[in-house]
């Protein structure tokens, strides 16, 4: 008997696998497939934190604004006054952490990939005039200070800005097309 409920457990569990990962999988040309492990919305205004999610954890909202977000912001200015300014800037925050894979090639590739969908930010001109460089280029790589090797890189989509930071061992054009099939997804579920 107990072999039996162990079989059918591990037919359900391998079942829900197939499931979500097909449910999440690129379905034009099933190269992608993701997990979302983490979310949670916040919005930042003058070093307020606004809460916009179930977590009531704001640790993590601060953490996510001083060490991914300031940096990125701090890399569009170009003086100190100008980021000085910034402890003064507005925004809102989509924050996702996903594990994904790319099942193109020939030995499966993981990858723990960050994203940082932000929105709403207040008119500040230095971020502002960076945001339309942006829209005129693919992406952006801008250094942010880490104990661990990341790497983040930012661009934009539909008028929002997206910071990904990654692993810097992983493959750059892996994480690029990933994290722009996620965020286009994300907009078209909308």
């Amino acid at each position: 008997m107990c072999n039996m409920k162990y079989i059918l457990c591990t037919i359900f569990c391998m079942c829900a696998y197939f499931h979500a990962a097909a449910t999440c999988s690129d379905s034009i040309s099933d190269k992608f497939s993701y997990k979302v492990v983490e979310n949670f919305n916040y919005c930042w205004d003058y070093n307020i934190v606004y809460e916009d999610t179930n977590s009531k954890d704001t640790a993590l909202f601060i953490s996510s604004h001083k060490y991914i977000i300031s940096p990125i912001l701090n890399a569009f200015c170009n003086n100190l006054n100008e980021q000085a300014e910034l402890d003064k800037i507005g925004y809102c925050c989509k924050h996702y952490l996903i594990k994904a894979q790319n099942e193109s090639k020939k030995n499966i590739q993981y990858y723990s990939i960050e994203i940082n969908i932000l929105s709403n930010i207040k008119n500040h001109a230095p971020i502002t005039s960076k945001i339309e460089e942006l829209k005129k280029q693919d992406y952006t790589i801008v250094d942010i200070i880490s104990e661990a090797p990341v790497m983040c890189l930012v661009f934009v989509e539909a008028d929002y800005l997206v910071a990904v930071t990654y692993n810097m061992f992983y493959d750059f054009d892996d994480v690029l097309s990933i994290s722009k099939f996620f965020v286009q997804e994300h907009f078209s579920a909308k």
